[in-house]
């Protein structure tokens, strides 16, 4: 269903509703400064993957002994691979 515009009462509907807004609440669009988050994680998704169990079985003993969790291995071994793979095309 859209939305009749003229029904909306209130605002002005055209190309410069941003800047008018931003004048009206004092916020200046080319003063903003970016901003870094450097404790927010990167979203991850979860995926399911299919091992032969002794390939599982490797991973683990070499975590185990570099004493971390064999999915963060898991996680830097395809996140390096990956660089690799990319500067190598570059």
């Amino acid at each position: 269903m859209m939305i009749d515009s003229a029904q909306v009462t209130g605002f002005q509907w055209d190309d410069g509703n941003l800047y008018k807004s931003a004048r009206k609440h004092g916020v200046d669009l080319f003063e903003a400064e970016q901003v870094r988050m450097p404790n927010l994680k990167p979203t991850s998704t979860s995926i399911s993957l299919r091992l032969p169990a002794s390939l599982l079985e490797r991973i683990k003993i070499i975590a185990n002994k570099s004493d971390r969790p064999y999915r963060s291995l898991i996680k830097f071994w395809l996140s390096e691979q990956v660089k690799s793979q990319t500067a190598a095309k570059h």
